[in-house]
């Protein structure tokens, strides 16, 4: 019998104990350490943040989950790795051995690195559902009281691309409710250029961001270092591409949403040889530890170097498609292992699988993350109740996973459409123009339709 442990339970824990559960022999347990037993669906935080979603629609519990697939839930949280033990320290005091441990625990947010960054300070965050409700609140102080707005990412940050969707969306949020002409908005990023996104660029999307956002009247600011945060101003200094001082910036804002930089959580940070010194976990080719063989790591807790210099540090971003490529390889690894057998799978750490939909996606703010298509919250579209957990798929080759669920939501969205009283007709009442299916994603068609 081996003892499989993976830490964390949020994107990429849950779906590494769904995807090791068909590589495990019928003596092994696996078990999952969680903080608490609610999962959140983070990429629909910035539908959260300014009401397209209640909290509770992307809530599940995992305990009854867990439970159906016969995986332990251990919901005290890890304190402390010992991998030289095999052993993880859990909140209680208690501890679990392991003979093979999954670090899949996601970031900590580096709040503290900027006097007056985050939600206990003066800006927003979509980080975290808590957050995103909070950002909610902020948000309908600000439809009260229009003012500047700031949206971004800080200099160390590796998750772009949620800036740029909140942006977009929240631009979309300020037209519907008419408040637009009076909220004067800026971008500002530790990026080289608009559309960088930590991956010096994915195709033209430098051209096309800079193109949408000259539409819209979005002034940005690259190469920003953001110096302090005090209430309703942000300091900022702008540097050349040689990383000398260009500019110094006073922002004054009626709201800000800037994403911090990450940082590996407490329960493995400062381990020698398990991770740098950042905190994130160094892995191989095959998602192992070179020094502690028998521990993997999968998602954004993984060590991934940048793509190239730059004047103000820029991470990696660890996208949906990576994760899902660490996870499923991951699996398989293991599953060799405890059939005695070398690992020999390999993910790709092609970020671009995803990002390549991005000029697709741009015109329709209110769109939900592609990632969505590997989890399905179960009910009808929309409605303010509580979400269930979908089967995530157990299908080892991904082409077939993904267009099983995609063909899931085309269901239901035809379902809906159906019940709503005809083809065009959607929850929000509106009647959508756009009659062909094939254009519903071009402007002019209603976000529902999409």
């Amino acid at each position: 019998m081996a003892e499989i442990v993976v830490v964390g339970a949020g994107l990429s824990g849950t779906l590494m104990a769904y995807e090791l559960l068909p590589q495990l022999r019928k003596e092994d347990r696996l078990s999952v350490i969680s903080q608490g037993t609610v999962y959140h669906f983070v990429p629909s935080n910035p539908w959260v943040a300014v009401g397209w979603r209640k909290r509770e629609e992307i809530e599940i519990d995992l305990a009854d989950v867990m439970k159906r697939k016969g995986v332990r839930l251990l919901t005290q949280g890890a304190k402390r790795v010992h991998p030289e033990r095999n052993r993880v320290e859990l909140g209680d005091g208690t501890s679990i051995d392991y003979d093979y441990l999954v670090v899949a625990t996601g970031p900590e947010l580096a709040f503290d690195e900027i006097p007056g960054l985050g939600p206990q300070g003066h800006t927003q965050s979509i980080c975290h559902v808590d957050h995103a409700a909070h950002a909610r609140d902020a948000f309908e102080q600000l439809a009260a009281n229009p003012g500047p707005v700031v949206i971004g990412a800080v200099q160390g940050a590796s998750c772009f691309g949620p800036a740029y969707e909140f942006l977009f969306i929240l631009e979309t949020e300020l037209r519907r409710r008419k408040l637009r002409d009076r909220v004067p908005m800026t971008f500002v990023t530790s990026e080289p250029y608009i559309g960088h996104l930590g991956l010096d660029g994915v195709g033209d999307t430098k051209g096309l961001l800079e193109s949408e956002m000259r539409e819209k009247h979005i002034k940005w600011i690259t190469n920003a270092r953001i110096d302090k945060i005090g209430p309703g101003l942000m300091s900022v200094e702008e540097f050349s591409d040689d990383g000398t001082s260009r500019k110094a910036h006073e922002l004054p804002f009626a709201y800000s949403m800037m994403l911090p930089a990450f940082r590996g959580v407490e329960a493995v940070r400062g381990i020698e040889k398990l991770t740098n010194p950042r905190g994130f976990v160094i892995v191989d080719k095959h998602q192992q530890n070179p020094a502690f063989p028998n521990v993997f790591a999968v998602g954004v807790c993984v060590a991934i170097a940048p793509v190239g210099a730059t004047p103000v540090p820029v991470g990696v971003p660890k996208t949906g498609f990576m994760i899902e490529s660490m996870v499923t390889a991951t699996a398989m690894n293991i599953g060799a292992l405890l059939r005695g057998k070398a690992p020999t799978a390999q993910p790709t750490w092609n970020a671009t699988g995803r990002l390549r939909r991005f000029r697709r996606r741009l015109p329709r703010a209110a769109a939900d993350s592609a990632a969505q298509r590997q989890l399905v919250l179960q009910g009808r579209m929309g409605a303010p109740r509580q979400g269930r957990l979908r089967e995530i798929l157990p299908a080892q080759d991904a082409a077939r996973r993904e267009r099983a669920v995609l063909r899931a939501f085309r269901s239901r969205q035809a379902e809906h459409r159906q019940a709503q009283g005809g083809p065009n007709r959607h929850m929000s009442g509106i009647v959508c123009t756009e009659a062909n299916p094939t254009r519903r994603q071009e402007e002019g068609a209603c976000h529902e339709c999409r």
